[in-house]
């Protein structure tokens, strides 16, 4: 609806933008749909800046904003068309100027907006005006909010840092209003968002559903941070599990209401670390995952990774006798070039002739970014409501 919604103003702002060009530069050159592109990607690199690395834009309005309107206030289709009937025309000039002008002049608009988004302030606590300070050890960070306070916006996420195996992590949790224990989910992010900022984590996929909408996700929320993008999320494993039971023995999660979700990087590592670990997650919830990592993942040309599904693997089966018969909503883009969609389908193939119930969303023309649509899904937090009920 989001997407409809947005694609018919999108559509009527370039029938405007275009009708106005004509009246004032004729029909001679294709001016319209030049000034649409321009200001379209004008508007994407200012929105993705905006929602990307100042984090004030969720899930929902990235929908309608960039799928919606500016997939179809911009046109490279009409662009192709009007290329062609130049050179048609034998105004060879003309078209190569247009092509260059609309490529070098778009790429600069898209700098343009976002370095305009700059100037947005940011909503995570801090981030804009100072560094934050670490106390080491599972403290909290920054303030020090009261277990069952929830913090407006993007600050509901506590900032935390918990000792595994010799090494420090961070976290951030965000802890729903009322006493516990409550339901928890666990979020894993993907390879971008690694590090030790203990913020990245926070600019995608569940932590901004949550945000945006907390009264809807009245749950113990923990989002680890990988500190480095090239391991796997099951080499943190026993991080992660040591900040699940931290809040456990705080008393504010329920042990055994716990879910799971994450996406790309974060997409495998529900996978497998439900598989390390079944009896902790009720439910699973893997975006644009995968199995077994690609055979050159170093290489640069994404086709060239060498993908290749093992549905005999051991981490396969692994997988899929962990996930069999629990409630798994698996999503992935059936256009991602960077983790093919046969990942997904291959393990939700196999889970359903296993007699699993799996909701599969391929989401046509969507790549990688599948994290946008999944976890805008309107019927997503109460997904996780009915299947972390007490039992």
């Amino acid at each position: 609806m989001l997407v409809a919604v947005g694609g018919g103003l999108g559509a009527v702002a370039r029938f405007g933008v275009t009708t106005v060009a004509i009246r004032l530069a004729g029909e001679g050159l294709p001016i319209g749909t030049f000034i649409a592109n321009v200001l379209g990607c004008l508007a994407i690199g200012f929105v993705l800046h905006v929602a990307l690395e100042r984090g004030q834009i969720g899930p929902n309005t990235q929908l309608l904003i960039v799928t919606g309107f500016l997939g179809s206030f911009t046109t490279f289709s009409t662009f192709g068309h009007e290329t062609m009937a130049l050179l048609r025309e034998g105004r060879m000039l003309h078209a190569g100027g247009n092509v260059v002008a609309s490529v070098a002049v778009g790429l600069l608009a898209v700098g343009l907006g976002w370095w305009g988004g700059s100037f947005v302030p940011s909503v995570r606590a801090g981030e804009a005006n100072q560094t934050e300070t670490v106390r080491a050890t599972d403290q909290v960070l920054a303030e020090d909010h009261p277990s069952g306070a929830l913090v407006e916006g993007r600050e509901m996420f506590q900032a935390r840092s918990i000792e595994s195996e010799g090494q420090l992590y961070f976290y951030r949790r965000a802890v729903p209003a009322g006493p516990g224990p409550h339901p928890a989910i666990v979020f894993l992010h993907g390879k971008g968002e690694s590090g030790t900022d203990n913020s990245a984590q926070l600019r995608q996929g569940a932590p901004l559903a949550v945000a945006e909408s907390p009264d809807e996700w009245p749950f113990v929320v923990i989002c680890p941070q990988k500190p480095d993008g090239e391991s796997e999320w099951e080499d943190h494993a026993p991080a992660v599990f040591g900040m699940l039971d931290a809040a456990i023995a705080e008393g504010l999660v329920d042990p055994t209401r716990v879910a799971l979700t994450g996406l790309s990087q974060g997409g495998h590592g529900t996978w497998v670390l439900n598989a390390m670990a079944p009896d902790r997650f009720r439910a699973i919830m893997p975006v644009c995952g995968y199995s077994n990592p690609p055979r050159d993942r170093s290489n640069p040309d994404l086709s060239k990774r060498g993908w290749v599904f093992e549905p005999e693997s051991e981490l396969v089966l692994d997988i899929v006798a962990a996930a069999r018969e629990k409630p798994v909503w698996v999503s992935h883009g059936a256009d991602d070039e960077v983790v093919p969609p046969s990942e997904s389908e291959g393990l939700v193939e196999m889970l359903r002739e296993s007699g699993t119930e799996v909701r599969f969303d391929l989401y046509p023309g969507v790549g990688h970014g599948s994290w946008i649509p999944a976890y805008a899904e309107p019927e997503l937090a109460a997904w996780f409501v009915e299947h972390t009920l007490p039992r």
